[in-house]
């Protein structure tokens, strides 16, 4: 049974990508190493943690890990976070200046968001059902996916940037702020 990083074998590394989608029966990674720019451990159902992450990481994708509780602390050159379907995480942590793209969809437990970088430009929080609240959107976000998010009470300001926006579902609304010229709202 595969249960951790140095007995995968199996581990796809193509110069600094470390691939183990679809590992199910993975369920710790204790080391990745330095130099390592994309990490991909989609689909790995038993994954529950992660080691420090290398500082040159570039994208992180987790999508579909539901074992997954806790994230360490993000890189500072990281620009691309998926972590769809990751059910039992509650929390991020500080996300990275250069983080431009944030896909948090159908992260059931995820109750609030840290403070958003202002070189974010697509986020997508669809499914992601106990966010009440959103911190405060940057100023060059193009694309807000809120989809089934009814717990959400308000939405502060939209950026002037904003050009795609879907609020279906989001039955707790009681208002809509001013909408850039250029939005498309579904």
């Amino acid at each position: 049974m595969l249960t951790n990083l140095e007995a995968a074998g199996q581990c796809i590394a193509v110069e600094r990508l470390l691939c183990f989608a679809g590992r199910d029966s993975l369920t710790v990674l204790e080391n990745i190493p330095d130099g390592t720019c994309l990490l991909d451990v989609s689909n790995c159902r038993s994954l529950t943690q992660l080691p420090k992450l290398p500082d040159s990481l570039n994208l992180l994708d987790v999508t579909g890990c539901p074992s997954l509780t806790l994230l360490p602390a993000l890189p500072k050159a990281l620009w691309a976070l998926l972590l769809s379907g990751c059910n039992q995480l509650s929390q991020l942590p500080w996300l990275p200046p250069e983080l431009m793209y944030l896909v948090a969809t159908n992260c059931r437990q995820l109750k609030e968001l840290p403070p958003l970088p202002s070189a974010l430009k697509d986020l997508k929080l669809d499914g992601s059902i106990y966010i009440e609240q959103l911190p405060c959107l940057p100023p060059n976000l193009r694309s807000l996916h809120l989809r089934g998010l009814s717990r959400l009470t308000e939405l502060g300001p939209l950026p002037n940037s904003l050009e795609f926006l879907d609020l279906t579902g989001c039955s707790g609304l009681r208002e809509l702020p001013n909408l850039p010229s250029s939005s498309v709202v579904t």
